[in-house]
C-alpha cells in the first residue's frame, strides 16, 4: 500500500521517524514518552521489554487506516486483497464476483505492477550511482 511512501519514517515506519514521541509497552500498554524512543529501555510499569514505537502525531498512515476500516472505498479495498488471496489459493466463482471488485482487483494488479516498475527502476539508478562513483 506504499505505506513506507506515507510515513517519515521509511520502511521502518515509526521506530524511524523523527516526529514519534511515545513508545507502548506490548506486555501491559503502558504508553510513555522516553528521552529517546530508539532506546526507550524498560516499561515503568511492568519492567517488559516488549516496546513498540508508536507513530507520530498526524501520521498519514492513521488516516489511511481510519479510511480503510470507516467508509465504503476502504471496506471495498480490504474486500478486494481478501479477494485476490482467495482467488489465489481457492476457487471463487465469479458470479459470487461483484463488478466494482472485479475492477477493484485490475486496479491492484496494475498498481502492483506499478510499484515493481518503478522500484526497479530506482534500484537501476541507485547501481548506476554506485557503479559511477567507484
Amino acid at each position: 500500500m506504499r505505506s513506507d511512501e506515507l510515513c517519515k519514517g521509511g520502511e521502518s515506519g515509526a521506530k524511524s521517524c523523527e516526529d514519534s514521541t511515545s513508545v507502548t509497552c506490548q506486555t501491559c500498554a503502558t504508553q510513555w514518552e522516553p528521552a529517546d524512543t530508539s532506546v526507550p529501555g524498560r516499561c515503568p510499569k511492568c519492567g517488559g521489554l516488549f516496546i513498540v514505537v508508536d507513530r507520530c502525531e498526524g501520521c498519514p498512515l492513521d488516516e489511511m487506516d481510519w479510511v480503510r476500516s470507516h467508509c465504503w472505498a476502504g471496506y471495498l479495498l480490504e474486500r478486494v486483497i481478501s479477494l485476490e488471496f482467495d482467488c489465489d489459493k481457492f476457487q471463487v466463482p465469479w458470479d459470487q464476483v461483484t463488478a466494482e471488485e472485479r475492477w477493484g482487483l485490475q486496479i491492484l494488479v496494475e498498481e502492483r505492477a506499478k510499484k515493481q516498475k518503478e522500484d526497479h527502476e530506482e534500484r537501476e539508478r541507485e547501481a548506476e550511482i554506485a557503479r559511477k562513483t567507484r
